[in-house]
């Protein structure tokens, strides 16, 4: 069980294995938690795994969107030097990639009328094949020339690479969630 990526990615290739990685362990604990929880948390104030998924979905479409956007921008940055993209990838594992900084989700991805859990780790598959779609149009150099703030202040502004890390971390984050959803 992996709760976190201890290696800086230094290729698109390693950001797109921690990618699948991230998303291939959230899907097991999804998959794998009791489904008594469908849509709506079982305990107020607490997200079911239908709407941490939903959650997840939102998230990704939303980072989606905004790369998009942010690729079809003339004249992109500069490719920042590894010791900036080290600090901003340092940045996202130490503030995403763990539940002990906890943050309420920004309106736009609350999870707000979640539908089934089964119809929401059918949306994240499709949002996941999207973005990895998008991906593969663009080099790992146009990735880390754009860039778009991330909604926690703490963050900061994220290259589109970090933003793809940022995604994996998230997913972690919620598969932790989801654990600790089944053990109690």
């Amino acid at each position: 069980m992996i709760t976190t990526f201890e290696q800086f990615p230094t290729t698109i290739e390693a950001r797109l294995e921690d990618l699948r990685r991230a998303r291939e362990h959230l899907l097991q604990e999804a998959e794998s938690a009791p489904m008594d929880d469908e849509a709506t948390g079982m305990n107020p104030g607490q997200w079911s795994v239908a709407e941490i998924v939903f959650h997840l979905y939102l998230s990704e479409k939303g980072t989606l969107v905004g790369l998009k956007r942010s690729l079809a921008l003339p004249g992109q940055g500069a490719v920042p030097n590894e010791k900036v993209l080290r600090e901003e990838w340092e940045r996202i594992r130490t503030q995403v990639g763990t539940r002990a900084v906890k943050v309420k989700s920004p309106l736009r991805v609350a999870p707000a009328n979640a539908p089934r859990r089964s119809e929401a780790i059918a949306l994240i598959r499709q949002s996941r094949q999207e973005l990895l779609a998008t991906i593969q149009t663009v080099s790992y150099e146009d990735l880390l020339c754009v860039s778009m703030p991330h909604p926690f202040a703490a963050l900061g502004v994220l290259t589109g690479a970090g933003w793809l890390s940022a995604t994996a971390f998230h997913d972690l984050r919620h598969a932790e969630q989801i654990r600790e959803i089944k053990q109690s």
